[in-house]
């Protein structure tokens, strides 16, 4: 039900050749060349700890060769994206067991232990990314194998995948029993009459109730789930730790789009708020206005999000091509058609939450996804024009592109004021892609925040 991650391409290992990558290097450096040649001739797959422990030191030694690279001869994404992919066929039990203090790493396992010394930061992100995304895998798993069993004895399980002691989890088992009529429904007048109970597990109580609303179908009950977990985040301890928690499940499975990941969209977006009292997980979308705070929005998430997408960039960028690529299968009839399926406008509405996130953390990644958003629905002629989708679906697009434009006033760069400008000079040709007045009134609306955002990245420019 929880699958591995899979890599972001699955033939991007087979389809690497080690002439290809070499070509990203200097040709005169003969230190990097042979480093690669390491790296890639091992079978990340069943490599064994001490081997795991040399590629990933000459993974380092390689990142820091090309640091001494002249600016702008440097490899860039393309190599990184390799080292990611090595890094995340690495067995689990390997990950899990990686322990990192700073730029140190110790591996563990079999009875070894190895220390490496200090290693280079982004091999260090790479590394941190992969065992975020197993140890959350592990807590899905570890709630499905519980099922409703509450009043099991063996909870040592439990107490390893969430970080907490057995009497935690008896008091946390307990509280949840009283959540859930036999055999499994979820009720929220349960969780009501614990609430004097909840503030000290609200952390962990958070991400159980969130891994039993991934199992949940009934959406009356996936309402009263949602409620909780609600609840739940009003009084959480470690918004840092529920916010890794949520961004490795929605970017667990780039390939793949739920309706669980516009509810973990919309709250990571109030979680981005440095006030979480009236914090609600059953909004159906979050506020525009959110683009505007800055003095509500907390540093220190805000600043742990810009790096932790950043660090992730390709399969956050998968993501969305994901989205859009789900979206034009629905347009243009090329999708499955089974009712389990998201249809149009939930995926517009996710598209929008996504585009709201990464519009507010920032960050390279985040001002690739917006133009890309601008560019394909600033086209008039763009296919899903093309396609014809009705007034309804028309003024999502919209509204998403102006989250776009917002968003690129709020982080983007002078290079983008041309694609700003040229949207303004093609708003007439938007207006009649459709004849409806409604959709006329969008795009007059969307135009009204051209202005502005190009103001702003002027301003940033002269600050």
């Amino acid at each position: 039900r929880f699958p591995r991650p899979r890599p972001i391409n699955e033939a991007i290992i087979s389809g690497y050749s080690l002439s290809a990558l070499s070509g990203c290097l200097p040709a005169a450096d003969k230190t990097a060349q042979q480093l690669l040649s390491k790296i890639f001739g091992t079978d990340y797959v069943r490599v064994t700890l001490p081997d795991l422990s040399l590629r990933l030191n000459d993974m380092s030694r390689l990142l820091h060769a090309l640091d001494e690279q002249p600016r702008g001869c440097a490899p860039g994404e393309p190599l990184l994206r390799f080292l990611h992919e090595c890094i995340d066929r690495v067995p689990e039990v390997m990950l899990a067991d990686m322990n990192i203090h700073r730029q140190s790493l110790s591996l563990c396992g079999g009875g070894q232990s190895r220390v490496l010394g200090m290693l280079h930061t982004r091999l260090i992100d790479l590394v941190t990314l992969a065992k975020e995304r197993v140890l959350t895998r592990n807590k899905l798993l570890a709630v499905q194998a519980l099922g409703f069993d509450f009043d099991t004895s063996d909870t040592a399980a439990l107490a390893e995948r969430f970080e907490i002691n057995d009497a935690e989890v008896t008091h946390i088992l307990s509280i949840l029993k009283t959540c859930f009529d036999p055999p499994s429904r979820f009720r929220l007048a349960g969780l009501q009459r614990q609430q004097h109970a909840i503030q000290p597990f609200a952390d962990t109580l958070f991400e159980m109730l969130w891994c039993y609303l991934k199992q949940t179908e009934r959406p009356e009950e996936r309402l009263e789930l949602l409620t909780a977990i609600g609840r739940c985040g009003r009084q959480l301890t470690d918004v840092k730790h529920t916010f890794r928690f949520l961004l490795s499940d929605i970017y667990h499975d780039p390939f793949d789009v739920g309706y669980s990941d516009r509810n973990a969209f919309l709250l990571v977006n109030a979680l981005l708020l440095e006030n979480r009292h009236h914090l609600n997980a059953t909004r159906e979308r979050t506020p525009e206005y959110l683009l505007q705070k800055t003095k509500e929005i907390s540093q220190a998430t805000q600043q742990y999000a810009a790096w932790r997408i950043d660090a992730d960039q390709a399969r956050v960028l998968t993501k969305q091509r994901t989205m859009n690529d789900r979206l034009m299968a629905v347009l243009d009839g090329r999708a499955s058609g089974k009712r389990s399926d998201p249809d149009a406008a939930f995926l517009l509405a996710l598209e929008r939450e996504a585009l709201i996130f990464l519009a507010v953390t920032g960050g390279q990644t985040g001002r690739i996804v917006l133009r890309d958003a601008l560019a394909r629905y600033g086209d008039p002629q763009a296919e899903c024009y093309r396609l014809q989708p009705g007034t309804e679906l028309l003024q999502r697009i919209m509204e998403n592109m102006q989250v776009a434009v917002r968003g690129l006033g709020r982080i983007g760069e002078p290079k983008d004021v041309d694609a700003l400008n040229t949207l303004e000079r093609t708003a007439g040709r938007l207006k009649r892609v459709h004849a409806d007045p409604a959709h006329a009134r969008k795009v007059h609306e969307l135009v009204q925040h051209v202005s502005p955002a190009i103001r702003a990245i002027q301003m940033r420019q002269d600050t």
